[in-house]
């Protein structure tokens, strides 16, 4: 679910289904509903089910040890192409920055292997706003949003 979805869902003043919120991608300005099949199927929202957290075979030092082994090099050091961050918004402004920002964000953590994709990952209260989690590249222009850097 798009973060606008997300949002949507968290200040609205009645209960709906998930099925009639819709998204507006960041890349377009098409809306993208989400979960039209739960409306014919009459299925209620699923949770994501993730499973135990896996190691990163792709960091920096793993990247340079498989190179020393491939190549018989004596590096120590590689550039960082991309970075890994948890995004943590606390205002909708800081949400709407998010959305604003066309990064692809995602709602559950990526260092976990996905059992079961669900509709949503977290449950949160009416007041509260999801972390995100994106893969971007260093040199990327980020929203000012408290972030994390996960590595």
């Amino acid at each position: 679910m798009g973060i606008f979805g997300i949002i949507v869902s968290i200040l609205s003043c009645q209960k709906e289904n998930l099925d009639s919120v819709s998204h507006y991608s960041s890349k377009t300005s098409n809306p993208i509903v989400f979960n039209i099949d739960d409306r014919v199927n009459n299925r209620t929202p699923s949770k994501t089910i993730l499973e135990n957290r896996r190691q990163n075979p792709f960091t920096v030092e793993k990247m340079a040890e498989a190179h020393r082994n491939l190549y018989g090099s004596t590096l120590t050091e590689m550039t960082t192409t991309y970075q890994y961050i948890k995004f943590e918004p606390q205002t909708i402004e800081q949400a709407i920055l998010l959305e604003e920002s066309g990064i692809i964000y995602y709602d559950y953590p990526l260092e976990y292997k996905v059992i079961e994709m669900g509709d949503y990952y977290q449950e949160l209260s009416e007041d509260e706003l999801p972390e995100l989690y994106a893969v971007v590249s260093p040199n990327e222009n980020l929203p000012s949003v408290p972030r994390t850097l996960m590595f």
